[in-house]
């Protein structure tokens, strides 16, 4: 019996059912090889995010099948947990500061970016589910600007940019919301729909933003705050605050307009409740196909985070809670194959009454 397992549950002795290739093509590994601790070690290495086990057919027909505990997998790494507290801890302390003297602690936000425990986040293979899983219950904008900054330092990884460029990325994506810092907190903090003034007001904090960029010594200020001006821009000129269309739109622009999207969707906010991964897919091709967000871009993005789903936790429409194990990723619109608590395996490609509707923190998996 052939079944997909996330790196992370691998272990020596198991035996692959289905050859393994890198990302150019290469052979890593086919089928039929058994795993060692140096092979495991070696996949986490090259990037590889799940691979294929043959497991030993039941000997009894009709057994019961078998049950899975979430609480007994170990979802989140203390290691990621900890990096992230500390990073988070900074970015506060550093939005704490522009909070009140409208000013950028160039020094800080360097410190923060030019630190191993920084991109130990965006380096890990399961940063994605590590994200999901993390508790979000401190002040939104911060937790919103980390996760910006990591997804942005993991596209940064995924397009192979140069160190520099990649650092500069993160730092336009930790200081996207740094605007919104002058705005009341009764507006960006008000729950159900926002009036048509203080919609205008909150759409102010992409100028705000540009402004306290430019007024800093950060190296590259000006492609920085071009990317944090730009990141509710759509290239087809229906985005704010200058209607700009795709080859007036930069690309940080165009991938922070991606990052935004995605955590903001996957996140409890005072308008809307987080939602699956595969709805915001559906959300952002959507968006591609009628020509609001960059395809490279876009395709780049998508690709690479949903590569990282297998093995995450979430929670079906019917209350139950289930494991991805399987995604068709040949299909851009493609819904993953789940195992309840209970065994039962459900593919929601195919079940119309069963949907996913959103991924556990790990509190929740407990």
């Amino acid at each position: 019996m052939l079944k997909h397992y996330a790196i992370y549950e691998l272990q020596p002795g198991m035996k692959l059912g289905k050859d393994v290739h890198n990302d150019q093509g290469a052979r890593l590994a086919e089928t039929g090889t058994v795993l060692t601790d140096a092979m495991i070690d070696g996949f986490d290495n090259w990037g590889i995010f799940s691979v294929i086990i043959d497991e030993p057919e039941k000997e009894a027909e009709g057994a019961a099948a078998a049950k899975v505990d979430p609480s007994a997998e170990h979802l989140s790494n203390p290691n990621y947990i900890l990096n992230y507290r500390i990073k988070l801890t900074e970015l506060h302390v550093i939005y704490d500061k522009m909070a009140t003297t409208f000013e950028i602690d160039k020094d800080a936000v360097l410190r923060l970016v030019n630190d191993d425990r920084f991109w130990a986040l965006c380096h890990d293979n399961n940063a994605i589910t590590q994200l999901h899983s993390l508790d979000r219950s401190d002040e939104y904008i911060i937790h919103h600007s980390l996760n910006m900054g990591i997804l942005a330092g993991l596209m940064g990884i995924w397009l192979k940019m140069n160190e520099a460029r990649r650092t500069q990325l993160v730092i336009a994506a930790l200081l996207c919301d740094s605007g919104m810092l002058q705005i009341p907190l009764s507006i960006r903090a008000k729950k159900g729909k926002l009036e048509t003034d203080e919609m205008n007001l909150i759409r102010r904090h992409t100028v705000l933003g540009r402004s306290m960029i430019l007024e800093s010594d950060l190296t590259a200020a000006e492609e920085i705050a071009e990317g944090v001006i730009q990141h509710h821009e759509r290239n087809d000129g229906s985005g704010y605050p200058k209607a700009l269309r795709k080859e007036q739109i930069g690309d940080f622009g165009r991938i922070l307009a991606l990052v935004d999207i995605y955590d903001a969707m996957a996140s409890n906010r005072n308008y809307a409740k987080r939602t699956s991964p595969f709805d915001i897919f559906q959300v952002l091709f959507d968006d591609i196909m009628n020509n609001k967000m960059d395809t490279e871009y876009g395709v780049c993005f998508v690709k690479n985070v949903c590569h990282s789903l297998n093995g995450a936790w979430g929670m079906l429409s019917n209350g139950e809670r289930a494991k991805i194990v399987f995604i068709d990723e040949t299909r851009v619109n493609a819904m993953p194959m789940v195992q309840t608590e209970s065994g039962k395996f459900i593919d929601l490609n195919t079940s119309s009454d069963v949907k996913l509707e959103y991924l556990l923190t790990s509190e929740e998996t407990n």
